[in-house]
């Protein structure tokens, strides 16, 4: 399992990647500022660390330098979460020698969990399974309304979702039991 230390003076967002990463099945450790942030990077030595830049008592950039100074975190990789997303910062951020720079608002917390684990080079998804659903039972009349496919076995793709744990997946729509793709019915549409 790997573990990340998520450093925010912002208690919710926090909170919100938080929730995110341990989803995804890391281990989290969070703190509140640079100060606290470099305090548990030395005692946890984390697999990565992403922080925010503004905050009170040391800042994102400030504890980067720290932890490049000390050889025993010197090579933990860290990721920038910025408000603002000024180009200055990112100059500094890559300075520093950030491995990844995110502006808040433009990049969801999810994407964030899929940048570190290709920065971590792990694989997300293991397998992934093909099922049909029955076009008579529950809501499968107006999937196939809203797919546009006629009244026949729908074939979707379910792959784990983030945390590889039973419950969560991902749906994909690859063809209905006859043979013919969305894609496919989509191209028959046009002509």
């Amino acid at each position: 399992m790997s573990k990340i230390l998520i450093v925010d003076d912002d208690n919710y967002l926090r909170g919100v990647y938080a929730s995110v990463f341990k989803e995804a099945g890391f281990a989290v450790i969070d703190g509140k500022d640079g100060v606290e942030g470099l305090a548990l990077a030395k005692q946890y030595k984390p697999d990565v660390i992403f922080t925010g830049i503004m905050m009170p008592n040391m800042t994102g950039f400030e504890m980067m330098q720290r932890l490049k100074e000390d050889p025993n975190t010197a090579a933990i990789p860290v990721m920038i979460s910025s408000h603002l997303g000024r180009e200055a910062d990112h100059v500094e951020a890559e300075k520093l020698g950030a491995k990844a720079f995110v502006v808040r608002g433009l990049v969801s917390p999810r994407q964030v969990v899929t940048l570190v684990l290709k920065l971590l080079d792990t694989k997300v998804f293991e397998e992934t399974f093909q099922v049909v659903v029955d076009p008579e039972q529950l809501d499968a009349p107006k999937l196939q309304k809203y797919l546009h496919v006629p009244s026949r076995p729908l074939v979707f793709e379910l792959t784990p979702g983030l945390s590889g744990e039973s419950g969560g997946f991902i749906a994909r729509f690859v063809h209905d039991a006859g043979g013919a793709s969305k894609k496919e019915k989509d191209q028959e549409g046009r002509s």
